[in-house]
């Protein structure tokens, strides 16, 4: 059975939006991290605790940013598939 010239363009747009829309969002991911690290620093005091907490939120990001990656990739690739 033929797809739909028309459903598959439709299908394409749609996995370009979704891969531009998780682009922007890791690019707003990595803003934010470097952001927090700046106000960190600039607290110096007593940071130890807040300092352990936010290592795991750069933690928690990072492995973010690496899922987005691959789904980025994974759509990227399906796309080029059909």
């Amino acid at each position: 059975m033929a797809e739909n010239p028309d459903s598959k363009d439709k299908s394409n747009e749609a996995i370009d939006f979704i891969i531009k829309f998780l682009k922007e969002h890791e690019k707003n991911l990595d803003r934010l991290n470097g952001e927090l690290a700046i106000v960190i620093e600039q607290l110096g005091v007593n940071t130890t605790e807040l300092k352990g907490k936010v290592e795991g939120l750069e933690h928690k990001i990072d492995n973010l940013q690496k899922d987005v990656t691959n789904l980025i990739d994974y759509l990227s690739n399906s796309s080029k598939e059909k």
